[in-house]
């Protein structure tokens, strides 16, 4: 995994953490939290289609992120046994959610850009699904004690850069969902990934 301490130099995502994913030849992109003295947080889809499954990853001085990967002993996506590449910002920020931080009621949202105020107020342009899983000996699990938490009500900050969601019927322990496609920007993007998933192991006090 990276840290993103580049001064900009990557995009709106400084303090966020990439992962590299093996199976899959993808970039996850992380913001973690501590609460009540637990580490916990948010993952999004960041970037695809690499040449084999991501392992090493490290951002240079200039802000270029490279990832190294291989598929050896294990499978992946991508059509060479090894590579090495490197993902650099163009300029251009991608509308996306920067932070989901947990709340003891919600979930508050810091976006890329400021979010057009209609739609994000509206109710209609959220959905959530919380389950967890089995932890055992065995591999892989179902997805199990399924919930659907309700979103109550939708707050906006001053600069439209982070929206609260007050929340009825969280689950701790539970993985918690949000689909918040309906969302638009003022410049009228969508979101390049709308879909977050937030592993709530502690609600705040």
């Amino acid at each position: 995994m990276a840290f993103d301490e580049n001064d900009g130099k990557f995009g709106s995502f400084e303090g966020n953490m990439f992962i590299g994913e093996q199976s899959y030849s993808q970039i996850q992109r992380a913001y973690v939290e501590k609460v009540n003295g637990v580490y916990q947080g948010a993952a999004w889809r960041f970037m695809e289609g690499f040449e084999s499954g991501l392992v090493p990853e490290k951002f240079a001085k200039d802000g270029t992120l490279f990832v190294g990967g291989a598929n050896r002993g294990w499978g992946s996506r991508g059509t060479t046994v090894a590579t090495l590449e490197r993902v650099r910002w163009t300029g251009k920020t991608p509308f996306e959610m920067s932070k989901m931080k947990a709340l003891s009621n919600g979930f508050e949202l810091t976006f890329t850009e400021p979010v057009d105020s209609e739609s994000a107020l509206a109710l209609t342009s959220y959905k959530m699904e919380a389950w967890t899983y089995i932890y055992h000996e065995k591999y892989g699990s179902p997805e199990i004690d399924r919930a659907t938490p309700t979103i109550k009500k939708v707050q906006i900050s001053d600069d439209g850069l982070r929206v609260t969601l007050e929340i009825e019927g969280l689950v701790k322990g539970h993985l918690h969902q949000l689909d918040a496609s309906g969302i638009k920007s003022q410049s009228n993007k969508s979101l390049w990934h709308p879909i977050s998933f937030y592993i709530l192991n502690e609600i705040p006090r």
